[in-house]
């Protein structure tokens, strides 16, 4: 019995320890990354020849990118997921639609509705009318910092 209550003891504490360092590392700026300071984040696509990008200052999303692009994680969330605004932006060039900053995350998953290439987010197409972009062979291809 007293053998019992060790163990359940001993996994309480883990569990505590494990949960407090999950948090602070949630809650704390990302390593590299200035507050507030905007970076782009490019995505290549399919076979890699498509390319995208995203304005963010968010700290979890960039720690999150920084680690997609330097490591495979076997775990975890790594679909770009984003609402699409359609007009034409400097940060992704090429394109007459960008995705908002605002509410840009990585996701475990997204719906088939919003998988495409760049080139097929158009008026008409299904990715358009869904109203948001997660295109699942998305790779995080560089991050770089840009002016406010």
């Amino acid at each position: 019995m007293r053998t019992r209550r060790l163990v359940l003891a001993a996994a309480a504490v883990t569990t505590a320890a494990l949960t407090t360092a999950a948090t602070a590392a949630a809650s704390s700026p990302a390593q590299g990354f200035r507050a507030q300071q905007p970076y782009l984040i490019t995505f290549e696509v399919g076979d890699g020849k498509d390319r995208y990008s995203v304005r963010t200052s968010d700290p979890q999303t960039l720690a999150r990118a920084q680690e997609l692009l330097t490591s495979a994680p076997a775990q975890g969330p790594a679909v770009p997921h984003g609402k699409i605004i359609a007009e034409p932006s400097p940060d992704n060039p090429g394109y007459d639609w960008h995705i908002s900053p605002a509410g840009f995350h990585f996701a475990d998953v997204g719906a088939i509705s919003c998988d495409a290439v760049p080139q097929m987010v158009f008026p008409g197409t299904e990715v358009w009318q869904f109203g948001y972009y997660c295109p699942w062979s998305a790779k995080v291809a560089e991050i770089e910092p840009v002016s406010p």
